[in-house]
C-alpha cells in the first residue's frame, strides 16, 4: 500500500536545518495552527499560530510572510531545537 506524501506549504531554515510546513483550518473553531515536520518529512509538532504560512499564496503581502516565517523560526528555535 503506498502511503500518502504530505503536501507543505513551506519549507523554513533555521539555525538548526530545515523544516516543512503545512497549515491546517478547523472549521468549527475557525483557527488555523501550523503542523511542523523535519527534514525527514516526520511529524513533530504543532504550533498554534493563528495565521497561516505559505509561499504559494499569491495573494500574501510579502512582508508580512517574513514576519510570519520570523514567528515559525522563533517557535521552532525554543520549542523544539535543543
Amino acid at each position: 500500500m503506498k502511503k500518502n506524501k504530505v503536501k507543505y506549504d513551506a519549507t523554513i531554515e533555521t539555525t538548526q536545518g530545515r523544516f516543512h510546513t503545512r497549515n491546517v483550518f478547523d472549521i468549527d473553531s475557525g483557527f488555523t495552527h501550523i503542523d511542523i515536520y523535519n527534514e525527514a518529512g516526520k511529524f513533530i509538532d504543532e504550533f498554534a499560530s493563528g495565521f497561516a504560512l505559505s509561499t504559494e499564496d499569491m495573494k500574501y503581502d510579502e512582508e508580512q510572510y517574513k514576519i510570519d516565517e520570523a514567528r515559525v523560526i522563533e517557535y521552532i528555535e525554543e520549542n523544539l531545537i535543543c
